[in-house]
């Protein structure tokens, strides 16, 4: 019974939840010059939460979860995204600069922090991310429901 009572809780706060998908990754850095100028971006969105991979700036296959804290203004949609980051090698700590295709350098985990806008108004949103506050990161957020 109390699984039953339980479960009749949680319903309406799942069908109620948002969940999106963003893709892309078409990026310009703004303070270094990585030559990754398309990070393969492929991120699951529930709620205020968020996971999934991207290419990093040094060609890594790196792997991202986290809480994103959002406000609206008008048409645009302003996320500031916090977690971690998997995939960033040891030796170049996080975010800094690495040899790029270092062998035996083991990737590590790094906190991440990232301000995004989305422009909401449409079936297929746009938006523009600042990763690592280096690449500018342009996606597109398929709303799922």
């Amino acid at each position: 019974m109390k699984a039953i009572i339980l479960i009749l809780i949680l319903i309406p706060s799942v069908a109620s939840a948002e969940l999106s998908f963003k893709f892309g990754g078409l990026s310009k850095h703004t303070t270094s010059n990585s030559p990754n100028e398309f990070h393969r971006t492929a991120i699951f969105s529930y709620d205020s939460y968020f996971g999934g991979y991207f290419q990093n700036s040094f060609y890594d296959d790196s792997f991202a979860v986290g809480k994103t804290f959002t406000t609206y203004k008008d048409w645009m949609k302003i996320d500031l995204h916090t977690g971690a980051v998997y995939g960033y090698r040891k030796s170049g700590g996080c975010y800094k600069m690495q040899k790029l295709n270092a062998e035996n350098d083991p990737k590590r985990v790094c906190p991440m922090i990232a301000p995004e806008v989305t422009l909401h108004r449409w079936a297929l949103q746009p938006s523009i991310a600042w990763f690592g506050f280096d690449a500018l990161v342009l996606n597109l957020n398929i709303p799922i429901r």
